[in-house]
């Protein structure tokens, strides 16, 4: 059931090369070796990854269900551009929900280790990098909760940020009635941010997304901050 791999080097409209491992019992699995993906018709890169391994259950997919056992990233990189007209550069890899009506998705774990992403906006000229960072996941199921929690370091040069950022929440989303969920989020960042130094901001609350109205709903939020600004202290609370 093991032994089948090979390294693939693909070119077309973006290029992939990746190495991979197969499992096809007890459930399906891909190991994957280092693997670079470019961008669409170029040769920059727009993410890497170091080991990436996945493994899917084989009696779901006959009645239409894809239930994953287990997603798990170590050193993935990415670089994400939002460009000014609007388009990004991850656009053409978006599947189409309509796409997916009738199969049910299931996700019992994942997990992404020391990992990057650099995001740049040039519309709002902005560009922001997470480092050092760690996702690991619950149960992501339709209508079901499942926990998540992060941490990373979230960098700037204009604005000028240094921030250490932690968070957790419970996400529920639900197809039917197209609702998303982060309840109960607790995010606590210590760091610099736009001229603020030894800034503490602990934020709490709840956030429902209706995306097909373009409605959002926050619940109990309440926010803290501390920090010093031209040797002054800061101190501020908002609750909602």
């Amino acid at each position: 059931a093991r032994g089948c791999s090979a390294k693939t080097n693909l070119q077309g409209d973006g290029g992939l090369e990746v190495e991979i491992q197969t499992t096809l019992v007890p459930k399906g699995g891909l190991d994957f070796g280092q693997t670079t993906l470019s961008q669409r018709n170029s040769t920059q890169k727009f993410a890497s990854v170091e080991n990436a391994q996945l493994y899917i259950a084989w009696w779901p997919l006959f009645l239409k269900e894809v239930k994953i056992e287990r997603i798990a990233l170590d050193g993935l990189h990415a670089n994400v551009t939002r460009y000014k007209n609007g388009s990004s550069n991850f656009d053409d890899l978006l599947v189409a929900d309509g796409s997916l009506n009738g199969i049910d998705f299931e996700i019992e774990k994942i997990r992404v280790l020391d990992s990057s992403v650099n995001y740049r906006d040039e519309a709002a000229d902005l560009a922001l990098t997470l480092h050092d960072l760690d996702i690991e996941t619950g149960k992501i199921a339709h209508a079901h909760p499942g926990d998540v929690k992060a941490h990373f370091r979230l960098e700037s040069d204009k604005p000028r940020i240094d921030t250490r950022v932690k968070l957790a929440s419970r996400v529920l989303f639900d197809r039917t009635t197209n609702r998303y969920e982060l309840a109960n989020f607790d995010v606590n960042a210590l760091g610099e941010a736009a001229g603020i130094s030894g800034s503490v901001l602990d934020l709490r609350g709840s956030l429902i997304a209706y995306p097909a109205t373009r409605q959002l709903e926050l619940d109990k939020l309440a926010a803290t901050m501390t920090g010093k600004h031209d040797d002054r202290k800061l101190e501020s609370k908002l609750e909602l």
